[in-house]
């Protein structure tokens, strides 16, 4: 009879692997999100480095690169919520929510960040701002 009761308190294998699985995703979503924001912040800096206001493609540039850091911080600061206690169904609702939101709001990171970098260099490739000089 004991034997039983324990196997009952142990947490079944498939939720154990689906909490590790969401905590990988959050982690490579805070991994993905910074260095796409750091890339974006590179070119839209560089590109951005001469005063010239011919153009509101820089101005987009600049606001789609502030929306693209407030998503890199909501990403970095979402906590995986590690396991406490015995898990359930509940703990692995509430953690396959969690990666689906790290997932998502990563692939919406990334489009703004592209999308940032896009709109610097449209602005430089059709001459609205001043070429970076060639060193």
């Amino acid at each position: 009879m004991s034997v039983k009761s324990q196997h009952d308190r142990e947490t079944p294998k498939w939720i154990e692997r689906e909490l590790v699985h969401s905590r990988h995703v959050i982690a490579n979503a805070k991994v993905v999100v910074t260095f796409s924001a750091t890339l974006a912040a590179t070119f839209v800096s560089a590109m951005l480095d001469k005063t010239n206001d011919k153009s509101c493609l820089d101005e987009a540039a600049l606001i789609l690169m502030g929306f693209s850091l407030g998503i890199t911080i909501c990403v970095v600061l979402l906590p995986p919520h590690h396991r406490r206690g015995e898990l359930d169904e509940n703990a692995y609702d509430a953690a396959k929510r969690r990666a689906l939101w790290a997932y998502w709001m990563m692939v919406v990171q990334v489009i703004v960040s592209v999308a940032s970098i896009v709109a610097i260099t449209a602005a430089i490739r059709h001459d609205l701002l001043d070429r970076i000089p060639v060193i």
